[in-house]
């Protein structure tokens, strides 16, 4: 099983996909956990289309890497994968071709690269506000992408998409690791009949 896990900067992902990977170790499940951009992907700098381009280099070699786990049998936990490319970017390609339509055209054939699509795809919630606030407590890593007005343009992207799961990542951490493994655990059992 593939998971992505995806939702603004702040929101809790990387706690979430920590807190699920570790719950299911200790039931005895296999888990890989893994994140994009991949390490050795420092260079965030270009406008959207350049932007897009290099995070699905990096995520073209990522899939191979994936794919391997999935075929070794373990739980693949991927904190961001390929909608984050597209909420993260879309602005900017949008810009760049004029033309929203033209820039979702654009994006999807880019991306016919990536063959390994998640299994699972679950959407952390949070406003832009707490997003923020945690975002200054660990530190601002990114300008560019961790302010205010970015992450509520790219919070409403995301919204956008067909999600398995998307939780309340304002909430209390224990309670939405707790449900959320809740369910993993019910489609992995669910698969097994």
């Amino acid at each position: 099983m593939f998971i992505a896990i995806e939702g603004i900067d702040g929101a809790g992902k990387t706690t979430l996909a920590r807190g699920i990977g570790n719950m299911l170790l200790g039931e005895g499940y296999r888990v890989y956990m893994t994140k994009e951009p991949t390490d050795g992907m420092e260079n965030y700098a270009g406008d959207g289309v350049e932007l897009f381009l290099k995070f699905t280099i990096n995520r073209y070699a990522h899939q191979r890497e994936i794919d391997r786990h999935i075929k070794n049998g373990e739980i693949v936990i991927c904190d961001r994968y390929i909608r984050s490319s597209y909420a993260y970017q879309f602005e900017g390609i949008a810009e760049f071709f004029g033309n929203s339509e033209k820039a979702w055209e654009w994006m999807d054939s880019v991306s016919e690269i990536i063959k390994i699509r998640p299994d699972v795809q679950i959407y952390v919630d949070v406003d832009e506000e707490t997003a923020m606030e945690r975002i200054s407590r660990r530190g601002l890593r990114n300008p560019h992408f961790e302010n205010e007005q970015k992450l509520r343009s790219v919070r409403q992207i995301y919204k956008g998409f067909q999600w398995d799961l998307i939780v309340d990542g304002g909430r209390d951490k224990e309670a939405i690791i707790s449900e959320t493994f809740e369910k993993i655990i019910a489609r992995l059992r669910q698969e097994k009949t």
